[in-house]
């Protein structure tokens, strides 16, 4: 094919990637901005969108959920969508598609929900005519930077074994999406420069190779430093000023997964990681749909390679098609194909066009080359669920409820495990927050739940001993805590608790440091110092009282026989705090040797 018509078949490939599916002029989103489920036909209508036409059907009842032909995930309007498409052949023989819908809650969609769906996927776009964003033009560099690819560690690039080089610049279309989500990537690795490519899949999210963020064979730090994500990033030709639409972001949270630390040889299933942004670049808040466990026959790919044609050190974006040769791998996470890539392409999006729906769909990561065919990363449902909680940890939710934990213990010879419930009809987003008993922060993990679904993991926080949990989600959840050591082996619960109160009753004490341990377990969610006051009654009324403190956003494990300098033998107590707080009673006679039981006990409010 002469370049005539390379070019020509170049334009016409964008202009059915960039606008095959371009319905009516969607407004841009801010990142910050979230549109629901529930609001979505209202935010489309509103925008004058008109919904695709598109072969489409109810969802039946009865059907095998687990074998669909399509499983997406996507950003839409600053959501997590997921849902699964099924095809089925009507009477004429027609292709018609029904959807199952996971995130953000499960339910069978009618033939207009789909409609709706998959409108929005395909038109959330955004224009090159935003005024808002800045331009930024910077001098060319004078030294060129080395690219990384496995087992190729210098500037010295293997050449192109699929006849001639006939990538195209993306050129005019790189500020349109989807070209607008993929990003080049510059670094330090082992304290040599490197560039690459990532891609957004959501306002603060972006995926690339594993070796782009994490290189197991450094002599250092095997973690990468310094990176910039520059967006849109071209280059008129080798030489000339580079042009970065969005400007640059620079972040040091980097993650993979713990396989690619364990298995980084040059053709490693597990190259793939994530960049997570401090902030979002304005002016993009649309991304590609991520589609899992499908092969298509034919890809795209976009990134930036730094040798390519006669270029030896290119700073723009350049655009490539080829064959799926298959998978391969133990997990099936390797995908093969002709399309041309070279250094620092690594981490660029694979991704084709689906007819049906008239959408882009990523498929894949470009992770490095060969003489014989190049290869990357399948998605499928080996790595789904990790790049499913990297979607979750960028997103802004809002967390309305929350509950507590009052006590945990973390330690050689103690372990306390959460479990947590979602019994609502939607997806519900957990962030669950550690805090010592000083009050020092100690980490945070995030979860997601679908619906009516459930999980439970061992607390780990950043350092050990004990403290209390905040647990926020975005809609109402139930839950426990449970503490145990293993000699001897011994075990108590506790119900996470949704309200604070300032006023508790202990209803029976026994603490005489003999058999029993009486304890008080409780958590000081406030900025400021909470003080405690203790009334205890023995069985015949005599009262005395202590007072205590606990440190703002700390907690506390009293032994009351301590407390208080005497047996309580029975009788009960007032518990009285400045301000709102959670607590519950610890019955433990393991120390003692005589018996193994312990037992949670709330305190009850008597506000």
């Amino acid at each position: 094919m002469n370049e005539k018509w390379m070019k020509l078949f170049f334009c016409v490939a964008l202009m059915v990637i960039i606008g095959g599916s371009l319905l009516g002029p969607v407004s841009p989103v801010g990142a910050g901005d979230a549109i629901s489920w529930p609001q979505l036909p209202h935010y489309l209508a509103k925008q004058s969108v008109n919904l695709k036409d598109l072969p489409l059907c109810d969802c039946p009842v009865g059907l095998d959920e687990d074998r669909p032909n399509h499983h997406v995930v996507q950003i839409i309007g600053n959501t997590l969508y997921e849902w699964k498409e099924y095809e089925f052949s009507d009477a004429s023989g027609q292709v018609r598609l029904a959807l199952v819908m996971l995130r953000p809650q499960k339910q069978r969609l009618r033939m207009s929900e789909a409609q709706i769906l998959l409108t929005a996927s395909s038109t959330w776009k955004n224009f090159s005519n935003d005024q808002n964003r800045q331009v930024v033009v910077v001098p060319a560099p004078t030294e060129p930077s080395l690219n990384r690819m496995p087992g190729n560690r210098d500037a010295a690039l293997r050449s192109s074994v699929f006849g001639a080089d006939d990538r195209f610049r993306v050129g005019e279309f790189v500020d349109l999406y989807p070209f607008n989500t993929i990003a080049h990537l510059s670094f330090l690795s082992d304290g040599s420069p490197y560039t690459g490519t990532g891609f957004l899949i959501s306002a603060t999210c972006l995926l690339t190779a594993g070796h782009n963020v994490y290189w197991p064979p450094a002599v250092g730090d095997p973690w990468s430093s310094d990176l910039t994500v520059t967006p849109a990033q071209n280059q008129p030709y080798e030489g000339a000023s580079v042009i970065k639409p969005y400007g640059s972001i620079n972040s040091d949270y980097l993650e993979t997964n713990v396989l690619y630390t364990q298995d980084h040889n040059e053709m490693s299933e597990f190259d793939f990681g994530v960049v997570f942004l401090p902030y979002p670049f304005q002016g993009i808040s649309t991304f590609m749909p991520l589609e899992f466990n499908y092969l298509p026959a034919a890809i795209n790919i976009a990134g930036y390679p730094s040798k390519v044609q006669d270029e030896t050190n290119s700073q723009d974006m350049w655009f490539s098609t080829g064959s799926v040769l298959g998978t391969r791998g133990a997990n099936n996470q390797i995908i093969d194909f002709s399309a041309e890539v070279t250094g620092g392409n690594s981490g660029s999006p694979i991704w084709y066009f689906n007819d049906t729906v008239q959408e882009n769909r990523i498929v894949g990561i470009v992770s490095w080359e060969d003489y014989e065919f190049n290869s990357g990363i399948h998605l499928n449902s080996m790595n789904m669920n990790l790049i499913l909680s990297w979607l979750d940890q960028s997103l802004d939710h809002d967390y309305s409820y929350t509950s507590y934990l009052p006590f945990f213990y973390n330690g050689s010879n103690y372990w306390t495990g959460l479990a947590l419930s979602n019994h609502n009809a939607e997806t519900n987003y957990f962030k669950v927050e550690y805090f010592m008993a000083d009050g020092t922060a100690a980490g945070s993990i995030d979860k997601f739940l679908s619906p009516n679904c459930q999980t439970s993991f061992v607390v780990e926080p950043s350092s050990s001993g004990q403290g209390w949990l905040k647990i926020s989600s975005t809609a109402p959840h139930h839950g426990l805590g449970l503490v145990g050591n293993p000699a001897p082996s011994t075990m108590f619960d506790m119900d996470i608790k949704s309200t604070l109160h300032q006023q508790f009753i202990f209803p029976h004490l026994a603490a005489n440091n003999q058999t029993w341990r009486s304890s008080v377990l409780a958590c000081n969610p406030n900025a400021t110092t909470a003080t405690i006051t203790y009334t205890y009654y023995d069985v015949n009324g005599v009262e005395s009282s202590v007072q205590i403190t606990i440190p703002a956003q700390g907690s506390i494990n009293d032994d009351l026989y301590n407390r208080f300098g005497k047996s309580l033998n029975g009788g009960h107590m007032i518990m009285q705090s400045s301000q709102p707080i959670t607590a519950f009673l610890l019955y433990d006679s393991s120390p003692f040797g005589q018996n193994t039981w312990r037992a949670g006990l709330s305190a009850m409010s008597i506000q």
